[in-house]
């Protein structure tokens, strides 16, 4: 048996607060890292972070249909900028990569049509 430091009342080894007088006495429940916040923050839900990686990954599947991808990857790039302004996490690096990819490949989609139908048309 223990004895409170603050009336000297006696408790149990397993208390936790003196009976008597309410004083703390065992103070290992309270440094756990569980318990040492107990009004801690749930985790930040980004919308911008999924919106990016979604629409970055239809820019990369519609890359060679540049005039639906483009479009879509330029609000991807746009969601992947605003994601990382308010945390930075895996999806929204995800998002911004793939949008830049995407839009590569429909850059490059615009230069080879624009290339070929000129070759059409084109008198020699």
């Amino acid at each position: 048996m223990a004895y409170c430091s603050n009336c000297g009342n006696q408790i149990s080894d397993q208390a936790v607060f003196c009976s008597r007088c309410g004083f703390v006495v065992n103070t290992n429940v309270y440094n756990s890292p569980l318990t040492n916040n107990p009004f801690t923050n749930p985790p930040v839900q980004n919308g911008y972070a999924t919106a990016s990686m979604v629409l970055g990954i239809l820019g990369v599947v519609f890359g060679a249909i540049f005039y639906a991808a483009i479009p879509l990857n330029i609000i991807g790039l746009v969601f992947g900028v605003k994601s990382r302004k308010i945390s930075i996490n895996g999806k929204g690096t995800a998002g911004l990569v793939l949008s830049i990819i995407g839009l590569t490949l429909s850059v490059f989609a615009f230069i080879g049509y624009l290339s070929y139908y000129d070759s059409l048309f084109s008198i020699r």
